[in-house]
Parts: structure tokens; C-alpha cells; sequence
């Protein structure tokens, strides 16, 4: 059954990046289902999509709801999203993706700013050489946003967030393996 992890995963395999990371919330940004910086220290993040009104629910975005409704002031922001990346704004990530089942991609229109891939998916069989990984297909280039680089302080934070989530898994491992 196709979900959102199962498409994190095979985007993960597909940019074998070594600064990519999942659900991921960059210093003055939105999470990310997945950000990926790559070796010239620009970022793209990729938004995964599995319906229509998911898709359309993206553009409401806020700062305040970013925030979870915490900010300095009493007047909550009315900066969305998607106005700072059509306007190129230096918060947001060099490269915009959406990723889509391509009967999604059929029914919605995407913005200039933004590039789009598709998963196509299929239940694994035996003769599945990735195991259930799906296959993702570039079918818009996204344009390059800015040409701003990453603050090495989002890579601390990316760095401090992989290492916190490894060692997570590996306590929970400790646990399973001594029947706690």
C-alpha cells in the first residue's frame, strides 16, 4: 500500500546524498518531507503529495502555522509559503520538488517555480532487486530559487537531528534485543 514513508524511502535511495534527511524543519523554514543538500552546499527540498487535496492544502501554509502559533508580537504573520518560494526569497531552498503517484500529477497544476517528480509504484514480489522501493521519474526540472548557500548552522541542525534520530533507533534496538 502506498505511503508517504514508503515514497521518503525511495526518494532517500534515489538521491543517495549523504546530507539528506527526512521530515526535516530547517532554522526559519516549513518541515520538509525530505531536504537534501548537496556537495555545493545547496538545498532542495521535496514535498511528497498523494492527493489533490493534499496538494491544494499545501498553498495555505503559513508562518503561523509554522510556528505553531508562537511569534514575537501579537500579529501573526501572513507570509505563506509558496509567496516566498515564487519569490525566490533567501529562507527558502535552492531547488523546489514535488514528488506524486502520476495519477495525481495528471489533475494538478504546478507552479513555475517548482519542479515535479512522479512514483510509480508496484507490490514487491520475489523478483523485486530493491525489495517494495518504488520508482521515481523526474518529469520537470525545478529552476534554481537563489543562489544563497546553506548556513552551516542548518547543517549543525541537520547533523544534531540524524545523529538524535540514530541513536533513538539504536536504544530502541537495545530494548527489543534485551526484551525490555
Amino acid at each position: 500500500m502506498l505511503n508517504e514513508w514508503l515514497v521518503q524511502r525511495s526518494l532517500v535511495y534515489r538521491f543517495n546524498s549523504k546530507w539528506t534527511i527526512s521530515n526535516f524543519s530547517p532554522f526559519n523554514w516549513w518541515e520538509c518531507d525530505i531536504y537534501s543538500i548537496n556537495n555545493n552546499m545547496f538545498a532542495k527540498e521535496i514535498e511528497i503529495k498523494l492527493s489533490v487535496a493534499d496538494f491544494r492544502q499545501d498553498f495555505k501554509k503559513n508562518r503561523w502555522e509554522r510556528t505553531n502559533g508562537w511569534v514575537f508580537g501579537n500579529t501573526p504573520p501572513k507570509e505563506l509559503k509558496h509567496d516566498l518560494l515564487a519569490g525566490r526569497h533567501g529562507d527558502c531552498p535552492n531547488m523546489f520538488y514535488y514528488c506524486m503517484p502520476v495519477s495525481i500529477a495528471e489533475k494538478v497544476n504546478i507552479p513555475e517555480y517548482a519542479g515535479l517528480m512522479t512514483f510509480n509504484y508496484s507490490e514487491p514480489s520475489k523478483y523485486s532487486p530493491r525489495g517494495n522501493i518504488g520508482y521515481i521519474e523526474i518529469i520537470k526540472q525545478a529552476p534554481k530559487l537563489h543562489t544563497i548557500k546553506v548556513d552551516p548552522d542548518i547543517m549543525r541542525q541537520l547533523a544534531v537531528a540524524s545523529n538524535r534520530r540514530y541513536l533513538k533507533m539504536k536504544f530502541y534496538d537495545t530494548q527489543v534485543n534485551m526484551g525490555i
